[in-house]
C-alpha cells in the first residue's frame, strides 16, 4: 500500500522544464568612461528632484498619476494577474451545483424492447453536486501557472520601463521649453541692441559719418534676428502641447503653464553611476528579459508534460426522483465516482512539434537576454561619453561667450574713439549673441544627455520592485 502512495508523491512533484538559469554574462569591472572609484551612493528613485525645480517636480508627479500610457501598463498588470489566477485554478478540484426538472413521454412503439413496460408521461427531477480534479502528476498545470507567474513579472517590469520613459520624456520636453525661452530672451536682447545700433547708424548717416551700405546691412541683420523668433515660438509651443498630451491634458488647458521664464535645470550633484553589474538589478528591460527566460522554460515543461497521460477523478452526488417531495429522501440519492485516464498516443507529431517550438522560444529568450544586457552596457557607455564631452563643451563655450562679450565692450570704445566703424561693432555683437546661443544649446544638450544617462541606468523605479531571482516562484497551494 505504501509503494503506490510514495510513487504518487514522487510523480506529483515532477516538473519537466529546464532548470532556471541565465547565460553567464561577464560584466566589466567598471565603465570605460569613468574609473572604478565612482560607486553608486545616491538613490535613483527620484533622480529628477536633484534639479531643485518645483515646477518640474509637479509635472513629473502629474505625469505619474495621469499619463495614459502608465495607466494602460497598469491595466496590463491587472490582466496578467487574472491570467495567473486562471492558470492556478487548474490545480484545484472544480465543484459545480446542478439542478433540473422536466417531463418526458417515452416512446409507445410496440416494436421496442418487450421487457420495458409501456409508460405514460413521466415527471423527472434531479439535484446535486459534481466535482472533477485533474491530478497533475507530470507538472503540466504547474508549469502553466509558473509561466503565467513570470509573464506577470515581465509585464510589471515593462510597466516600470514605461514609467521611466514617461519621466524622461517629461524632463526632456521641459528642458526644450526652457531652452526655447532662454533663446527667445537672448534674441530679444539682440533685437533691442540692433535697433539701437541702427538708430545710431541712421544718425551718423545724416551727419555724413556713415554710408547707405552699413545702414542696409544693419537693417538686414535686425530683420534676420526678428525672423528667428517665430521658429523658436513654434518649437516652444509644440513642446508645451506635447507635454500636455503626456500629462493627459488638453493643449488649451496648458497655455499659461509656462508664462514665467525660468532657466534650464541643471544637476546639483554627480551622477551615481555605480558598477556595470548594477544594471542587472536596475534596468527593467533586463529584468523583463530575465522573466521571459523563466516563462519560456516553464512552457517547455508544459509541452513535455503533454507526452504523458493525464489522470482525472470525477464524482457526483445528488437526488433523482419523479416527485419533488421525495427528491431529498434517502431512497432518491445517487452517487458516482469515475476515475479516468486520457493519453494521446498519436497526433501526427503535434506534441513533438510543440515541444520543438517551445524549446526554440526558450533559446530565443536566452539570446534576447544576452542582447539586452549588451545593449544596456552600450547604452550607458554612449550616454556617459556624450554627457562628459558636452560638459566640457559647456565650459569652453562659456569662456568663448565671455571673451566675445569683452570684445563687444572694447569695440564700443573703439567706435567712440573713431578707430573702428559701425560694421565692426555689428559683427562683434552678432558673434557674441551667436556664442551665447551656442552656450544655451550646449546646456540643454547636456541636460538631455543627463536624462538619457539616468534612463540608461534604469533610474526612477527600482524602489518599487523586487528582484525576480529572490522570488521562489508561484506557490502551488
Amino acid at each position: 500500500m505504501r509503494t503506490p502512495f510514495l510513487l504518487f508523491l514522487l510523480l506529483s512533484g515532477c516538473m519537466l522544464g529546464p532548470k532556471k538559469s541565465l547565460p553567464d554574462m561577464q560584466m566589466p569591472a567598471s565603465y570605460a568612461e569613468i574609473s572604478q572609484e565612482n560607486p553608486s551612493s545616491q538613490e535613483l528613485g527620484s533622480w529628477w528632484e536633484q534639479f531643485q525645480d518645483p515646477v518640474l517636480d509637479n509635472l513629473v508627479e502629474e505625469a505619474l498619476s495621469d499619463n495614459l500610457d502608465i495607466q494602460i501598463a497598469l491595466e496590463r498588470i491587472c490582466e496578467m494577474r487574472g491570467t495567473l489566477r486562471i492558470s492556478g485554478s487548474k490545480l484545484w478540484p472544480s465543484l459545480d451545483f446542478f439542478g433540473a426538472g422536466g417531463r418526458i413521454r417515452p416512446s409507445q412503439d410496440p416494436a421496442r424492447n418487450s421487457l420495458l413496460p409501456a409508460l405514460g408521461v413521466l415527471d423527472l427531477f434531479t439535484i446535486g453536486f459534481d466535482a472533477s480534479w485533474e491530478i497533475d502528476l507530470f507538472g503540466k498545470n504547474r508549469s502553466a501557472k509558473e509561466a503565467a507567474f513570470y509573464e506577470l513579472l515581465s509585464t510589471q517590469e515593462q510597466s516600470y520601463s514605461v514609467r521611466l520613459t514617461v519621466i524622461s520624456e517629461v524632463i526632456k520636453l521641459y528642458t526644450e521649453i526652457r531652452e526655447a525661452q532662454q533663446k527667445i530672451l537672448v534674441l530679444q536682447k539682440k533685437i533691442r541692441a540692433f535697433e539701437q545700433l541702427l538708430q545710431l547708424s541712421c544718425d551718423l548717416k545724416k551727419s555724413g559719418l556713415n554710408n547707405t551700405i552699413n545702414v542696409e546691412t544693419q537693417i538686414a541683420e535686425l530683420n534676420r534676428a526678428k525672423s528667428q523668433i517665430p521658429d523658436l515660438e513654434k518649437t516652444k509651443q509644440q513642446s508645451i502641447y506635447h507635454l500636455a498630451f503626456i500629462l493627459g491634458k488638453k493643449p488649451e488647458e496648458f497655455q499659461d503653464a509656462f508664462s514665467k521664464i525660468l532657466p534650464i535645470p541643471q544637476a546639483a550633484w554627480k551622477v551615481p553611476v555605480g558598477l556595470p553589474s548594477d544594471l542587472l538589478r536596475r534596468r527593467p528591460d533586463i529584468r523583463s528579459a530575465e522573466c521571459q527566460v523563466y516563462a519560456a522554460g516553464a512552457k517547455v515543461g508544459e509541452a513535455k508534460a503533454s507526452l504523458f497521460p493525464s489522470f482525472s477523478l470525477t464524482g457526483m452526488i445528488g437526488g433523482l426522483s419523479q416527485d419533488t417531495n421525495r427528491l431529498f429522501k434517502p431512497t432518491s440519492r445517487f452517487w458516482l465516482i469515475w476515475p479516468s485516464i486520457d493519453w494521446s498516443l498519436f497526433q501526427g507529431g503535434k506534441t513533438l512539434g510543440d515541444i520543438q517550438a517551445k524549446s526554440s522560444q526558450h533559446r530565443q529568450a536566452l539570446l534576447y537576454y544576452q542582447h539586452t544586457v549588451l545593449y544596456a552596457l552600450k547604452d550607458v557607455e554612449s550616454t556617459l561619453v556624450a554627457y562628459a564631452q558636452e560638459n566640457q563643451k559647456i565650459a569652453d563655450l562659456y569662456l568663448q561667450w565671455k571673451a566675445r562679450r569683452n570684445i563687444v565692450n572694447e569695440a564700443k570704445q573703439l567706435l567712440i574713439s573713431g578707430l573702428q566703424d559701425m560694421s565692426y561693432l555689428l559683427q562683434q555683437y552678432t558673434e557674441m549673441y551667436q556664442s551665447q546661443n551656442e552656450y544655451i544649446s550646449s546646456k540643454a544638450n547636456a541636460m538631455k544627455n543627463l536624462i538619457s544617462l539616468y534612463k540608461a541606468l534604469g533610474g526612477g523605479w527600482e524602489n518599487t520592485t523586487k528582484d525576480p531571482q529572490t522570488i521562489a516562484g508561484p506557490s502551488n497551494d
